[in-house]
């Protein structure tokens, strides 16, 4: 919900591109608003979604972007759901 691929330049981006690991079976969930300082985000946010769906089809990713959102605490708690229940399930037996 805060990734930080654009901090480094690209060179986290760079790095999974270049790693021959893989990451089978795992759930990874990718998010970013375009206000604010996440409109910066969104290039590098969007390279590491291509790069995933290229590299590791084997991924379950889920990348979404979500309009008029900026990058701050109530922006994340309005969407928290989305991600919780892509990496956990939605269990509501008691």
């Amino acid at each position: 919900m805060s990734s930080g691929f654009a901090y480094d330049d690209g060179h986290i981006v760079d790095s999974v591109a270049a790693s021959s690991k893989k990451i089978a079976g795992t759930r990874l969930y990718l998010d970013c608003g375009d206000q604010e300082l996440d409109k910066y985000f969104l290039t590098a946010n969007n390279r590491m979604k291509a790069l995933l769906d290229k590299k590791h089809q084997e991924v379950k990713v889920m990348y979404r972007v979500f309009n008029d959102a900026a990058h701050n605490e109530y922006a994340w708690a309005k969407r928290l759901a989305i991600p919780l229940t892509f990496l956990f399930g939605n269990n509501t037996a008691n």
